[in-house]
């Protein structure tokens, strides 16, 4: 019962743990490339998903 909680507990640290690299990553483009046209921080995003999916696939 003791190792499901921590198997959890992990589980649940590794999600808070990519929401946050998540939220960094928007704010972090939202105050660089406001600014510029909405193209192009939609071509500005897909690196960052695949960024966090590697993030995800780390932990």
């Amino acid at each position: 019962m003791r190792a499901i909680h921590h198997v959890l507990l992990a589980m649940g640290l590794t999600v808070m743990n990519a929401i946050l690299v998540h939220l960094v990553e928007f704010l972090m483009m939202e105050a660089v490339f406001l600014p510029v046209e909405k193209e192009n921080i939609k071509i500005q995003m897909v690196p960052a998903k695949d960024v966090i999916q590697h993030v995800l696939i780390a932990n």
